[in-house]
Order: structure tokens, then sequence, then C-alpha cells
């Protein structure tokens, strides 16, 4: 009786273990030897997140989009490829505060943005716009949940997009 008891008490254990490791799991879509920089859950169900990974003392970011079993864009697609390839922008007032990273694919800018507006809603908005660069033509696609939100520490890694009217505010190099 006392061991049935114990074995019940196991599977329990167990169960709300894997279920505890599936919410975590899916809270981004960077693997596990990468460090969740950015990560949320779009309107439609899909996750953006933007990870890194250490690689020579140095901390390299990708963006993936997509599904946990089924990424759909990874970039960079190689790992050795460096941050020159993505660009920031940070603008930075009280009750304002609108952070950008920009990187262009295949045709199309990629802008992902996270914005506070404390004057007006007190809220937080964050997603991607895709702008096709021939047509001019933009979609976005906002977060519907943010889970990882530690993307000012981006403009230590990246450079400034200078053609911004955004700017960058605390820019290492100014």
């Amino acid at each position: 009786m006392l061991l049935q008891q114990n074995n019940r008490k196991c599977i329990c254990f167990m169960f709300f273990l894997l279920i505890i490791s599936n919410a975590y799991a899916t809270d981004s879509i960077c693997d596990t030897d990468e460090d969740v920089l950015f990560s949320c859950t779009m309107q439609n169900g899909k996750q953006l997140s933007i990870c890194g990974v250490k690689k020579e003392n140095q901390l390299l970011i990708n963006y993936k989009y997509g599904k946990p079993k089924k990424i759909e864009l990874i970039f960079p697609q190689n790992a050795q490829d460096n941050n020159d390839l993505f660009k920031y922008n940070h603008y930075f007032r009280y009750q304002t505060d609108y952070f950008r990273i920009v990187f262009v694919n295949n045709g199309y800018e990629y802008e992902i943005y996270r914005n506070y507006d404390g004057e007006n809603s007190n809220e937080v908005t964050a997603g991607v716009n895709v702008s096709n660069l021939l047509s001019a033509k933009t979609y976005n696609n906002q977060c519907k949940t943010l889970q990882t939100d530690r993307i000012n520490q981006l403009s230590d890694l990246l450079d400034c997009d200078n053609d911004n009217a955004l700017g960058c505010e605390f820019n290492k190099s100014n």
C-alpha cells in the first residue's frame, strides 16, 4: 500500500515536471545553449525570438520566427556571421522608450520593435514590421504576449542605424 502511494506521488510529480517544462519550452524558440534576449508570442500563435550565442568571447545574435518544432526563418542562417548584419535605434525620454532592431534579408527589411508609452497607455507594445523593399508594402505582426525583454542590452553589441530618425540614445560611440 505504501509503495503504491509513493508510486502515485512519483507519477504526479513527474507529470507536474512535464507540464512545467513544456510551459517553459514555449517561452522562446531559442536553442537551449542560446541566451534569450527577446521573445514574444505573436497574434497568430507563432513566436519571435532574438537569441544570443557565445562564440570566442563575443555574443552573436540571431532572429528566429515560427513555432518550436517548425521554425520558418533564422537570420543569419550561419551562426558564424557577425552582428554587422543588424542595426539598432533607441529613443528614450521621460515616459517614452522606443527600441528597434533592423536587418535586411532577401529583399525584405525586418524591424523588430518594442515601445513603451507611459504618457498615454502605460503599455508595452512589441512586434515586427516586415517591409518589401521593392513594393514598399509593410506588414505588421504584433506580439500578443511578451515573455522576455532584454532588448536594450543589444545597444552594446550593435551599430546604430544612423539613417533612422529615432537616433541611438545611449550609443556606445556617442
